[in-house]
Order: structure tokens, then sequence, then C-alpha cells
């Protein structure tokens, strides 16, 4: 796909490689790439179902009113149904799959303990 032989043991790129940007354009087309792709996307979907319900639950903890969860209980269970999604994909191990999680969780983290301390703003609420 991308190299020719150049000399014993030694691999080069073929002529349709001219640059970067033509590597990124092969392997973007190819079907095998595209149908990874396309099963993460539906996996993270599937998966977001999950999540929104759990962020949603977090709002009662302010509340008083029973029935909550807490942050690290909430982190648990996404961590947990994220890594059931992605590891049958074999594209990611447990490891980098709760990598990603923890990544994003970083970066959310904050927004999460404001929701948590002052409720979700009414455009956001959801039944549950």
């Amino acid at each position: 796909m991308f190299f020719q032989p150049e000399r014993p043991r030694y691999l080069a790129f073929n002529d349709s490689v001219k640059d970067k940007s033509d590597i990124k354009t092969v392997i973007e087309a190819n079907p095998a790439v595209e149908r990874t792709i396309s099963a993460h996307r539906q996996a993270l979907e599937q998966w977001w179902h999950v999540a929104r319900n759990e962020f949603a639950k977090l709002e009662r903890v302010n509340n008083g009113n029973g029935g909550g969860r807490k942050m690290p209980d909430v982190r648990h269970e996404l961590l947990t149904t994220l890594k059931e999604k992605l590891v049958p994909l074999l594209a990611l191990d447990e490891f980098k799959s709760a990598g990603v999680f923890v990544n994003w969780w970083q970066q959310i983290r904050y927004d999460l303990k404001t929701i948590v301390s002052t409720g979700w703003p009414p455009l956001f609420q959801m039944n549950t």
C-alpha cells in the first residue's frame, strides 16, 4: 500500500506518497479504517445514552431528595461501561480505553463539580 522494496531489509514509500498528507488520505480512505471509526462512533453513541443518565443523577445529590449519585460512583460506572463498549472493538485495550476516559474526565471534572454544587441549568434538566 505505502511501501516498495528499496534494498534488502529496507522499504521506501512508493511513488504515490509524496508527503505526509498523502499517507493520511490513503489511511482515511481505507474501508477497514472507515468501518473501525464507524463502529467506535456507534459504540460511543450507545455509551452516551448511559452517560447522560448518570450525569443527570448528579443533580439530585445537591437537592437532598435521595436517589442521587456521588461523582466517584458516576465516574466508576462511566469508566466501566465505556471499557465494555470499546475493548471488544479491538482497537483499544482496557488500559488505553481507560486512558481516553480519564483524560476526558479530567477536562470536565470542574464543570461537574459546579453542576453538583449548583444544579443543572433549567435548559438542560432531564426527566429521569
